[in-house]
């Protein structure tokens, strides 16, 4: 399985697939839109707390976590460049990080793997199909509040 981890572990969902896509973004008719920060999932327990984003930027997509426990924090990023159309991603180069506050305590981690996401865009919603996967997720663009990603079940194209 080759999950992209820490960005849709909690859902379960794997990319896979290639395609091979030539041109610029407003030839290809990618909506401006589905440039900038997605919220993607949050995790609290224990006093800790973990915040999973996704940007997307031209020919870049970038998968991060934000780590805290109490007044301690990091973040962690890692990023590919990327082939965008009107309706895939193409995660060109497998990517991971991982960083610790101190040794053994508070350790942050994140990665992206190669493949292919499908998406488009719902409204003000970001809605990612991953190749291979039945299901289905919605993202927010992130902002002032944190929106949790959902879960669209029994949804496929």
């Amino acid at each position: 399985m080759k999950p992209v981890r820490s960005l849709l572990f909690v859902f379960g969902l794997t990319i896979g697939g290639t395609s091979i896509v030539t041109g610029n973004a407003a030839a290809d008719g990618v909506s401006p839109d589905l440039y900038g920060t997605w919220d993607v999932f949050e995790v609290q327990g224990n006093g800790m707390a973990a915040r999973v984003r996704l940007t997307v930027a031209q020919g870049m997509v970038t998968n991060s976590t934000s780590c805290s426990y109490g007044d301690k924090s990091l973040r962690v990023q890692a990023s590919s460049s990327a082939v965008i159309t009107d309706d895939e991603i193409l995660i060109l180069e497998n990517s991971k990080a991982e960083r610790e506050y101190e040794p053994g305590f508070l350790n942050c981690k994140v990665s992206l793997d190669k493949g292919t996401i499908r998406y488009e865009m719902i409204g003000d919603h970001l809605v990612l199909r991953m190749a291979g996967q039945d299901e289905v997720i919605e993202l927010s663009r992130s902002g002032a509040t944190f929106m949790q990603a959902r879960r669209l079940a029994g949804t496929s194209h």
